[in-house]
């Protein structure tokens, strides 16, 4: 394992990140420090060492102002992992960037006064991981044995384009106007919760690899078909498989993503449309 340093230019920012996000859990059911070690072999995996750290809850204050990764893991050895609500840490190009120009990003937070807010995110460099089901699926399934979340999603995001707070919403710059328009619309009905939009079996969007729990398959499609009998009907619906007890991946093909998108809107299970 190393740090990396300033003299390596390998990393600018004309890169791509491959994402995992997992929403709707509580705050109690978060393993933090398990969640903790499963993020850093990741980072070890790849012969990376986080260089950043920022955590907040009781103990630890409010700031957002980022530590050192070694004086933020002393705080939360000092506290034993307790009473977290929210921890990022990240491998930058180098140990003094303070910018989004990050290489891994892993965060997780969850508010005890409001679920909606909690999510768990691994962001990363492209060419550390090309997109493959098996190792993808596999890091879905261990964040949601960390947080017993309901849903999620895998995605593809430019850095410029802020992936590592894309579950939130999103930020500028966007990718185009619609990109814009769905990003505000699930900050308003996932994140804020406008008027009781979300609920435990939503769909953001349609993804290339969604994540699903029993409220998904049991949503009602059609007067004949739950969402799980609708997705077995064709295989141009994509496949379903359980990761672990309660908890499913759905891989749709790129090229058909559009069709399944449109033929689930009326059934009003994705939320940004």
């Amino acid at each position: 394992m190393f740090v990396l340093n300033n003299d390596i230019d390998e990393y600018d920012d004309d890169r791509w990140c491959n994402c995992i996000a997992l929403h709707d859990f509580q705050n109690e059911s978060v393993k933090w420090q398990e969640w903790f070690e499963f993020a850093l072999s990741f980072y070890a995996k790849h012969g990376l060492e986080p260089t950043r750290l920022a955590v907040n809850g009781t103990r630890y204050g409010n700031s957002v102002k980022s530590l050192t990764f070694k004086g933020g893991l002393k705080k939360l050895q000092k506290y034993n992992f307790k009473d977290i609500e929210d921890l990022i840490f990240m491998a930058m190009p180098n140990k003094d960037d303070y910018t989004t120009n990050f290489i891994i990003n892993s965060s997780l937070s969850s508010d005890k006064k409001n679920s909606n807010t909690s999510e768990v995110v691994m962001c990363f460099d492209e060419k550390l991981e090309a997109f493959n089901y098996e190792i993808f699926a596999g890091i879905a399934n261990n964040l949601h044995k960390f947080t017993n979340a309901k849903y999620g999603y895998y995605y593809h995001r430019h850095l410029k384009n802020s992936p590592d707070i894309y579950s939130t919403g999103g930020n500028s710059p966007f990718v185009d106007e619609n990109d814009k328009e769905k990003c505000f619309t699930w900050t308003k009905k996932y994140i804020y919760n406008t008027n009781k939009f979300y609920r435990t079996g939503n769909l953001r969007d349609i993804y290339k690899l969604n994540f699903l729990s029993l409220e998904h398959l049991d949503w009602q499609i059609n007067d004949q078909q739950t969402l799980r009998q609708w997705i077995n009907s064709s295989p141009n619906h994509g496949t379903l498989n359980e990761l672990s007890t309660g908890f499913w991946s759905w891989y749709v093909e790129e090229s058909q993503i559009p069709n399944v998108r449109k033929s689930l809107i009326p059934s009003g299970i994705i939320l940004c449309v």
